[in-house]
């Protein structure tokens, strides 16, 4: 007599795989076993949750190859699945870094840090991505906005930010609009005026911009257009923290 089972096992790549196996009750086990393994190499944050809900730094492989990249992942905003690629929170890193540096990164994910350019473009290209800014006041108000199709163009053209709407936030206007379109600038490359009276490395537009959130840091509620400031926030008083944060599009 014959029967079909299947049984569960532990995968060495995976969470779970299945094996059919027919069994001859008389002769014992016979046939061909094949598994099919579920990688355990999540491409993004969005696949990382599905092995773990909780907030925290996680190795992913973009490429969907055996190069891995150490990331962020934040689970506790909106529903989920963001890598955070910068965080202003306490002054201990000093953002007022040249070209290669930030295109580089700099820092630790686990506290403040730039992921880097040419990272960020690598991320920005292989899915459409929307980004998230979080940014926390000095009397404790957290404010957000949301940018669609957001990408970050190669080192050839300067590492150009691009998206196409702000579609979600509390804030009264849009500080990033004139960043959209505008390549990236630090004090040695770029649009070094700025970056210099800005003390940071940041996508400055137009009169240097409305935004400013790899800027110098500073440890209480002050006003200058080189502290880390979101004009439509609290106008160039500087803010306490930011994290810069993106997820694929769904």
């Amino acid at each position: 007599m014959k029967v079909s089972i299947i049984l569960h096992v532990l995968c060495v790549t995976a969470v779970i795989a299945s094996y059919d196996v027919t069994m001859d009750l008389d002769a014992g086990l016979t046939g061909t076993c094949t598994c099919t393994c579920v990688s355990n190499k999540p491409k993004d944050c969005v696949e990382a949750q599905r092995y773990s809900n909780q907030s925290g730094v996680v190795m992913i492989y973009p490429n969907g190859d055996n190069t891995p990249l150490r990331v962020y992942c934040d689970h506790d905003t909106d529903g989920g699945g963001w890598l955070v690629f910068q965080r202003r929170q306490d002054g201990s890193v000093d953002f007022y870094r040249d070209f290669a540096e930030y295109q580089n990164g700099f820092g630790d994910v686990e506290g403040e840090f730039w992921l880097g350019l040419d990272t960020l473009h690598a991320l920005t290209t292989l899915k459409n991505q929307v980004m998230r800014v979080d940014m926390t006041q000095w009397n404790g108000t957290n404010i957000f906005a949301t940018y669609s199709d957001f990408s970050v163009s190669d080192s050839c053209n300067q590492f150009k930010l691009k998206y196409d709407n702000m579609t979600d936030g509390n804030v009264a206007r849009d500080s990033l609009s004139l960043a959209n379109g505008v390549t990236f600038s630090t004090k040695d490359e770029g649009k070094v005026s700025c970056a210099t009276s800005y003390h940071g490395g940041w996508w400055y537009g137009m009169n240097c911009g409305d935004s400013n959130l790899n800027g110098l840091y500073k440890d209480s509620k002050q006003w200058g257009w080189d502290g880390i400031f979101w004009y439509s926030v609290d106008r160039f008083y500087s803010l306490k923290g930011s994290e810069m944060k993106i997820r694929p599009a769904s």
